[in-house]
C-alpha cells in the first residue's frame, strides 16, 4: 500500500499564526504493517496436540429430531436390551451362588481335622496356570517367541 499524502495549510494547523501565511505543506502517512501470519509449522506446540486441540474445538453437529416411528422403534430396543442385560446379571449371579453353594458342600462332606480339608481351604495367589489361554484383542502371531523379547537377569 502507498503511503497517503495529506496536504495541510500552516495557517489551519497553527492557531496562533497569521491568515496571511499560505505555506502548505505534505505529511506522509506510512501504512500500517501487517501482523506476520505464523505458518503452520512455526507453532510452538506439537503438531499432534493441535490435531487434538482442533477436533476438541470442532463444532457439535446435532443429528436431525427423530420422526415418532424412529422413536418408538429406538424405546423397543431399549426395553429388549435392558431386559436381555438383566436376565444376563441374574444368570451370572445364580451361577455364583450355585458355584459357592456346591464348594460349601464339598468343603463340608470332608473329615475334619485332616491334610485334605486343611490343602482345601488353603488360599492361592499364584495367579492362573502358565497352560490357561488368555483373551487377548489380537490373535496370536504364527512363529512369535516372546522369550526372545524378555529380559533375563545375568
Amino acid at each position: 500500500m502507498l503511503p497517503t499524502m495529506i496536504r495541510t495549510s500552516l495557517a489551519a494547523s497553527r492557531r496562533c499564526a497569521s491568515p496571511a501565511t499560505t505555506d502548505i505543506t505534505s505529511r506522509y502517512f506510512g501504512s500500517v504493517k501487517k501482523k506476520e501470519k505464523k505458518s503452520k509449522g512455526d507453532t510452538s506446540r506439537p503438531r499432534d496436540l493441535e490435531v487434538i486441540l482442533s477436533a476438541l474445538d470442532a463444532p457439535v453437529i446435532k443429528p436431525p429430531p427423530a420422526d415418532k416411528e424412529e422413536i418408538e422403534r429406538r424405546e423397543k430396543i431399549h426395553k429388549a436390551y435392558t431386559i436381555g442385560k438383566f436376565k444376563e446379571h441374574n444368570d451370572e449371579n445364580h451361577d455364583i451362588a450355585c458355584k459357592l453353594k456346591m464348594k460349601q458342600h464339598a468343603l463340608n462332606m470332608l473329615p475334619r481335622s485332616t491334610k485334605l480339608k486343611e490343602k482345601a481351604l488353603e488360599v492361592d495367589n499364584k495367579g492362573p496356570p502358565r497352560w490357561r489361554r488368555i483373551p487377548s484383542w489380537t490373535p496370536p502371531i504364527p512363529g512369535f517367541d516372546p522369550n526372545q523379547f524378555t529380559l533375563t537377569e545375568e
